[in-house]
């Protein structure tokens, strides 16, 4: 059988042309609200339903706007042009993330980004993502480091979490950001590494001390997502500079080790040697270890040189709490 097409002719109905219409005034301004509170968890849903007409764009902006995500820098030029047309947008923006997305240049942190958090008055989270600088034109990678970050949150003073996810981090990054955010209340590194050769033993980690101290009496809070260390950088370094950013501190004094938090120890970069020289170096105060692995496995039997540790819960969640020490 031969396969035929049928064309099909629609006419429209005899009357006036058809034509978009603006809705008119049938659905009351709290309704239209709510329904743009409620697609607020879609993005492209919501985004479709602004452009439907002024008045529904005028409810969806704001929330379309609270949280602004520019992965890489060319964006952030758009973003601020949008700015520019529209200063009210500026007004909307609660959360804002910054990339670093295949993009070198300086003047996108130097210039662009302290001016924007000028502009944004009621910003009060900034996330910072990606800031790698793996090219030969930086000859001081720890002072390239340390002027990326100060330029960024020099220019978002009044913020009250501030985050670093998957970056590079000088390590006086602490006191560098407590004294350029004045507002701050919660400091969070989520799957940072230390920069340079400067993450030794000695000032860098007093000055880490003395700046978590602070922070927490400031009513800082600091959270550390995964560990602050590289394996490129040695045992000792790495260790120490991590161990500062694992611990719970005292509200007052040194700081006193009782509780090792190693976040999903499977997929980390922590050398086995690592891990065991923190826990030989704190033996005589640690009183807790807490090890995230999906279930027992033979890497919890990784300090059994130094330490006896007993598996109080061997479940398949996500937290194992290893006590009951033997020193």
């Amino acid at each position: 059988m031969r396969n035929e097409t049928m064309l099909v002719k629609i006419t429209p109905p005899p009357g006036p042309s058809l034509c978009y219409r603006t809705p008119r005034g049938d659905f009351p301004p709290e309704l239209v609200r709510e329904v743009a509170e409620n697609l607020a968890g879609d993005f492209e849903a919501l985004l479709t339903f602004s452009l439907l007409c002024h008045r529904w764009r005028n409810a969806s902006r704001p929330i379309l706007f609270t949280n602004v995500k520019i992965p890489r820098p060319q964006r952030l030029a758009e973003f601020v042009a949008i700015i520019d047309n529209d200063p009210s947008v500026a007004y909307y923006v609660r959360e804002l993330m910054l990339g670093r997305q295949g993009n070198f240049e300086t003047e996108w942190y130097q210039d662009i980004a302290p001016a924007l958090g000028e502009r944004l008055p009621n910003l009060t989270k900034l996330r910072i993502l990606s800031l790698y600088f793996y090219t030969p034109a930086f000859e001081d990678l720890t002072a390239i480091k340390l002027e990326t970050y100060q330029g960024l949150v020099s220019g978002f003073s009044r913020i009250e979490t501030l985050q670093f996810t998957m970056s590079m981090l000088p390590p006086d990054i602490l006191p560098k950001t407590l004294a350029c955010a004045e507002n701050l209340k919660t400091l969070i590194f989520d799957s940072c590494f230390p920069a340079g050769d400067a993450t030794t033993e000695g000032k860098e980690n007093e000055e880490a001390d003395e700046a978590i101290l602070k922070a927490r009496s400031l009513g800082t809070s600091v959270h550390f997502g995964w560990p602050l260390v590289s394996c490129d950088h040695g045992a000792n370094k790495a260790s120490t500079l991590a161990l500062h950013l694992l611990v719970e501190p005292m509200t007052s004094g040194p700081l006193k080790v009782i509780s090792l938090t190693i976040p999903e120890l499977q997929h980390s970069y922590w050398p086995l040697s690592t891990l065991e020289f923190i826990i030989y170096k704190h033996k005589q105060t640690l009183e807790e270890l807490i090890l995230e692995i999906p279930a027992p496995s033979t890497r919890t039997q990784l300090c059994s040189k130094l330490i006896t540790v007993t598996i109080l819960s061997p479940t398949s969640s996500s937290l194992i709490d290893l006590t009951n020490y033997q020193r």
